[in-house]
């Protein structure tokens, strides 16, 4: 029952950081919009506070968040792993999946800005970096850990 009840903790932490970033994102997209268009969308108060603040400063505090919240996915899934199946290749593998994903979003972007199709390359590194402020790496990742586990043994 003990480890039912930490796969659970760990399930509600994942669920409860994405809809914290969902959360923060989206309130904060909309004050941005209010603070670049002049627009009165409304959004929660508890926000509020960014509304003082410039479209710049508001433009590089998102990419602030975007840091921290990749972060934080990577380390609760880093601990939920090594939880889970206690394997140092496990955690190789999350990382390399991790490392992976930024360089792509980074080689994404750079090619949009060198070839002036920043629209869509945004998109694409919007993408790979949200997958990476998810659950997604560990579910996709602990499959390919039983299958591995099957083919070599």
């Amino acid at each position: 029952m003990k480890r039912k009840g930490i796969i659970f903790l760990f399930v509600t932490l994942l669920i409860t950081s994405g809809f914290i970033r969902e959360l923060v994102f989206v309130n904060l997209n909309t004050i941005i919009i209010n603070v670049k268009f002049n627009e009165s969308y409304a959004y929660n108060h508890f926000f509020s506070f960014f509304s003082s603040f410039d479209y710049k400063t508001l433009y590089i505090l998102k990419w602030f968040l975007t840091t921290f919240f990749i972060g934080l996915f990577m380390f609760l899934q880093l601990k939920f792993s090594m939880f889970l199946f206690n394997e140092i290749y496990f955690k190789k593998w999350l990382i390399f999946f991790y490392v992976l994903l930024i360089v792509l979003a980074t080689l994404s972007y750079l090619i949009g800005w060198l070839f002036n199709v920043n629209k869509e390359a945004y998109l694409i590194s919007r993408l790979l970096l949200g997958l990476l402020q998810s659950p997604f790496p560990i579910i996709f990742l602990t499959p390919v850990n039983y299958f591995y586990k099957k083919n070599i043994s």
